[in-house]
């Protein structure tokens, strides 16, 4: 996210829309947080006083202009004294802590909040980790937790969107042998995982992986390859995947019974992510995935 900054612009909901959705589209792809905070301010006592309440919402409209930062949104919901907040790369913990400080602030007489009337604050915090949420909706689920009789300086989690969205993964099987390529296939397919659904092929050779153009696609994709095949081998398949603008989606990992340092080195510099030397043990080849799909998910 650019450091652009929104500070000087107080947008209602319908202009936050259209940017809401930009942004919740670029976490699916990006796997960034974003969190969203949404406040609420109301008197300790009642009173039919407007021209306090008027009062009260420009303080504290100033107040947490000075408080967010350069990339964050602050803006207007459409009842009065009520705020919110795009809170951007930062998640649940991140927003919990900026109310930490503020409603500490407030809480303990800063001069920043002094008015002719007391009043606090109630708040709702939700982490967006999905691009499958509506921001009307999300309006809604905060109209609901503000209508209820908060407590002075309560915070509500919204979980609802906090669950990353399941991304695709390709996995691609390129082995001559039959059997194996079949053990290899079927340890693949009993791996769990709560962020990818992984979407298997496999190939007899690198000529049918390459002619099937199962390779063209922007999904991250785990290549798992003989350096020996029949036709076009795994070196020239290696060396056709790097040359691609996108080569970096690749993880590939080269099986071979070359066990040099010469060889090894040469693979790892020709652009090799994983080198396996034949006969290798299963458990060893399922660990190296698991920690292949730990780094994706980051």
């Amino acid at each position: 996210m650019t450091n652009i900054s929104y500070k000087d612009q107080l947008l209602g909901v319908d202009e936050v829309a259209p940017f809401f959705h930009l942004l919740k589209e670029n976490i699916a792809r990006s796997r960034l947080a974003m969190t969203v905070v949404f406040l609420k301010n109301f008197p300790v006592s009642d009173s039919e006083n407007n021209d306090l309440y008027l009062e009260i919402e420009q303080h504290a409209q100033h107040y947490f202009i000075s408080k967010i930062r350069e990339t964050d949104l602050l803006f207007k919901l459409n009842e009065p004294n009520q705020w919110g907040i795009i809170l951007m790369q930062s998640g649940e913990r991140d927003a919990t802590a900026f109310l930490d400080r503020i409603f500490h602030e407030k809480n303990g007489n800063d001069p920043s909040f002094v008015t002719n009337y007391q009043y606090a604050f109630c708040a709702m915090v939700a982490e967006i980790k999905t691009n499958q949420v509506n921001f009307y909706e999300l309006l809604d689920d905060t109209n609901e937790v503000f209508h209820e009789k908060l407590s002075p300086w309560e915070v509500k989690i919204n979980t609802k969107y906090n669950i990353p969205q399941r991304q695709n993964l390709k996995v691609s099987i390129i082995e001559n042998n039959e059997i194996f390529r079949g053990i290899l296939k079927s340890t693949i397919q009993k791996i769990q995982t709560k962020h990818f659904t992984l979407d298997i092929q496999d190939f007899v050779d690198g000529y049918d992986f390459i002619e099937s153009g199962w390779h063209l696609s922007s999904h991250p994709h785990i290549v798992i390859m003989n350096d020996i095949l029949p036709r076009k081998n795994g070196l020239e398949v290696l060396d056709t995947l790097r040359s691609l603008p996108n080569q970096k989606k690749f993880i590939i990992y080269m099986m071979t019974r070359r066990n040099s340092q010469t060889d090894i080195i040469s693979a790892y510099e020709s652009g090799v992510d994983e080198y396996l030397i034949k006969p290798f043990d299963l458990r060893l080849f399922k660990a190296q995935l698991l920690r292949t799909l730990e780094r994706l998910q980051q």
